[in-house]
């Protein structure tokens, strides 16, 4: 199992989550800021399986790319999101500490 942390542009943001959620994608959306992207964004965490990363990649260009023919495209900016893959077994020490705890 993979956790993909995606920080999208927030012009992308409603597209991706109606897109996601239609293509059957479970996830979690926060809210973020930062100068991490230079605008206001949005951090998405997806849970997959490694095999389906490519299918992800994708499914969110298709979704960016459909969104860019009716709303133009973003001239300031040469990304629409930037994504991290993160195996769930590297979390598994912060898991064990226990939720709540000042270890």
């Amino acid at each position: 199992m993979k956790l993909v942390i995606v920080i999208v542009q927030n012009r992308y943001r409603e597209a991706l989550t109606e897109g996601l959620k239609k293509a059957d994608y479970r996830l979690t959306e926060l809210s973020s800021s930062g100068g991490f992207l230079r605008k206001r964004s949005t951090t998405f965490l997806v849970g997959i399986n490694e095999e389906d990363a490519d299918k992800l990649q994708e499914t969110m260009k298709r979704i960016c790319l459909r969104y860019e023919a009716t709303h133009g495209r973003n001239r300031d900016q040469d990304h629409r999101y930037v994504s991290f893959m993160v195996d769930t077994e590297d979390a598994v020490p912060f898991i064990s500490r226990g939720a709540g705890t000042n270890n």
